[in-house]
């Protein structure tokens, strides 16, 4: 296949590891960046919300990518590693309790995926959203994926 230069590269990695990247294909055929996101804090009854953004690099998988719920902690600490690393870019979100309390904790988590996203130095072409609703007020496509962290890279 033809590189291009203005997107994701194109390489073999469509076979591997297809069943995490069957969501991603499709779009780096066509040249997206694709950002994964995902939050954490929603169900304590204190605390912040997070969210975190990742553009993952088409020509470097990532052995053992999987939901975190179902890792142990090294292997959770590994892969933060391993995602710092070779991913081309990842961003953090963060809305506190005070303004969870004031907006609700959906709109504080929609908050926090937003400002993940807009922190990514690379413009996704593609938002793959873990959860059942896409991110209102994100201009770019996006896909609502439920239990895309165990579906999705």
């Amino acid at each position: 296949m033809r590189q291009r230069r203005s997107g994701p590269l194109q390489t073999g990695l469509f076979e591997l590891e297809e069943d995490l990247y069957a969501q991603e294909r499709g779009a780096w055929a066509r040249g997206l960046w694709v950002a994964g996101v995902d939050e954490v804090g929603r169900g304590p009854l204190a605390g912040p919300v997070v969210a975190a953004a990742v553009i993952l690099d088409p020509t470097t998988p990532i052995d053992g990518l999987r939901d975190s719920k179902l890792l142990t902690g090294r292997q959770r600490r590994r892969l933060a590693r391993e995602i710092r690393a070779h991913a081309l870019a990842f961003a953090v979100g963060r809305v506190g309790p005070r303004q969870i309390d004031v907006i609700n904790v959906l709109q504080a988590t929609w908050t926090a995926m937003r400002d993940a996203l807009a922190r990514l130095h690379l413009p996704p072409g593609l938002v793959l959203v873990d959860g059942n609703l896409r991110i209102p007020g994100v201009t770019c496509s996006q896909r609502a994926i439920v239990a895309g962290d165990r579906r999705s890279a």
